[in-house]
């Protein structure tokens, strides 16, 4: 289970979080790029 800010909750398999955990590097790149263009 995931919650965010909002109280907003998400529950996730072991298949979908082990695909958020491998893909956590090219996640973290475009939240990068995101920020760096709004700054």
């Amino acid at each position: 289970m995931i919650q965010d800010d909002y109280g907003g909750q998400v529950l996730l398999t072991q298949e979908e979080l082990k695909l958020l955990v491998d893909k956590y590097g090219q996640i973290q790149e475009v939240l990068e790029k995101k920020n760096h263009q709004e700054s």
